[in-house]
């Protein structure tokens, strides 16, 4: 399936938002859904209050928007495709963001050291990234963190050459090094190929990830992770029956 098709065999202007309403000012039946609930007539742009279970998102609806997710699709280009609002569909994708926050957080706990600071190197380097690393995977956060169930400590970290380029989240610009004595060269080489993947992946949202970086990093965790588990998309929308319509 490409992103030009709908996903589940629907389509755009099919069973939508305002299914079975008909525009009060020009009778049109397309609809844009809103952000606040609201319906948007395609044909006059007029704004319309229906009745708050037409406006929720059904399970087809749902499910398309994880799969878009899932396949890197741009939530305008979604918007088209489920016949939705961009900001509709890019609120949604930042609640799924969400949501694999805190599964990513439930599958690794770490206790956070308090007042940590970004740690200057001796060449005026900052670490930006503590990586973990555990069975294969990896686990980030953004200060030190104490290590439970046999974690040792962050294996590697990500450095920024400066604060500058730290706050300015200049990713092009970022090195990963080992930092733990204990750490394999397996554990640091698995660390070294989440950043690589990391920043590759980022680059698609064309810096649009800068504006809530720390959910972003933790879409690249979960999606590093379950990189060879075909079945994940299910299991996203299973993290995303949790949240419940919206």
């Amino acid at each position: 399936m490409n992103e030009n098709e709908f996903p589940h065999g629907g389509r755009p202007g099919g069973s939508g938002p305002g299914e079975g309403v008909r525009c009060p000012q020009c009778g049109g039946d397309q609809f844009h859904l809103l952000g606040d609930g609201r319906i948007q007539c395609r044909q006059c742009r007029k704004r319309i209050t229906v009745d708050s279970k037409t406006t929720r998102l059904d399970g087809v609806a749902r499910g398309g928007i994880v799969d878009l997710f899932w396949r890197f699709v741009p939530a305008d280009r979604g918007a088209e495709l489920l016949g939705l609002n961009r900001k509709t569909v890019q609120g949604h994708y930042n609640r799924i963001r969400e949501e694999i926050e805190r599964q990513n957080r439930r599958d690794w706990p770490l206790t956070e050291r308090e007042g940590a600071e970004p740690d200057p190197g001796k060449d005026g380097t900052q670490v930006l990234l503590w990586l973990f690393t555990k069975e294969a995977k990896v686990h980030l956060r953004f200060s030190p963190a104490e290590g439970e169930g046999g974690c040792l400590g962050p294996s590697s970290v990500v450095d920024a050459p400066n604060r500058t380029a730290r706050e300015r989240l200049a990713i092009e610009t970022f090195r990963h090094r080992a930092w733990h004595p204990g750490a394999s060269a397996e554990e640091v080489r698995l660390g070294m190929h989440f950043w690589a993947f990391a920043k590759s992946r980022l680059t698609r949202y064309r810096g649009g990830f800068r504006r809530k970086f720390p959910l972003f990093m933790a879409e690249m965790e979960y999606r590093f992770n379950y990189r060879e588990h075909p079945e994940i998309p299910g299991n996203l929308k299973d993290l995303w029956s949790r949240l419940g319509p919206r």
